[in-house]
């Protein structure tokens, strides 16, 4: 299982440096619908072919309305939906319940587990086998994120102050602190105690106070072991977003 996760993560790499895949591919079956937030990030998602994207991001979650305006821009009836972001994933059910087309949606809770997830997707089969295909490739990933705390609070036994920068991982506040690469390096260590052995880390790093360079720094420093790849994502609010495999 882990060689087909790193497998899936060579896969990934191979394709974003190599020519991006015609979506709109007259031979395809299916295609894909992906909520995503940051001009990195869209980019990385049409380079593995997704089909439309349509804006998201904590602040802005698209309605169901959306989401079917989006399917139907389309124009087929094997229709994959990628949330990315566990406050869609209702809504993206929603948008499949009132469509007439074959629509699958995917679990994916973050941008990096939607790319995952995309790696996976296989245009010339129908929803249903990929909905499959896609939910392997997400299951067992961990998801951490950087971001600030906007208020003082104490979560999980960490004591945080408004505008610290906070490390979560799968849920739970692990780190808080000024820096955030400080905060990065617990994140690091926490993923690798996890078992993890390769990270996707899509960056937003502008006034952050660090560089992808840092990062890499860090990652030999803390976890020399783990194999990081490092995109620019441009995602608001979250300087710094993980999946784990």
């Amino acid at each position: 299982e882990i060689n087909d996760m790193h497998e899936q993560t060579r896969a990934r790499d191979e394709r974003l440096r190599g020519d991006p895949p015609a979506a709109a591919h007259a031979a395809a079956t299916s295609v894909v619908v992906a909520v995503v937030a940051g001009d990195g990030n869209k980019q990385l998602f049409r380079e593995l072919g997704c089909g439309v994207i349509v804006d998201g991001g904590q602040s802005m979650n698209p309605s169901a309305a959306q989401l079917l305006e989006a399917v139907e821009t389309l124009g087929r009836d094997e229709v994959v939906i990628l949330p990315n972001n566990g406050n869609v994933i209702l809504t993206a059910e929603q948008a499949a319940g009132m469509s007439a087309r074959h629509i699958a949606v995917i679990p994916s809770s973050s941008i990096p587990a939607g790319l995952a997830a995309m790696v996976a997707f296989e245009p010339e089969r129908d929803a249903v086998d990929n909905a499959r295909l896609m939910e392997e490739a997400i299951d067992g990933i961990q998801s951490a994120e950087i971001t600030y705390a906007v208020r003082d609070s104490e979560v999980d036994g960490v004591e945080v102050r408004e505008g610290q920068a906070i490390g979560i991982v799968d849920g739970t506040l692990v780190a808080a602190g000024d820096a955030v690469d400080e905060v990065f390096g617990r994140v690091l260590e926490a993923l690798a105690a996890n078992g993890a052995e390769q990270l996707t880390v899509l960056t937003s790093l502008n006034g952050s106070g660090t560089t992808p360079a840092r990062l890499g720094e860090l990652a030999g420093q803390v976890a020399p072991d783990l194999e990081l790849h490092v995109y620019e994502g441009g995602q608001p609010l979250y300087p710094i977003l993980v999946s784990a495999e």
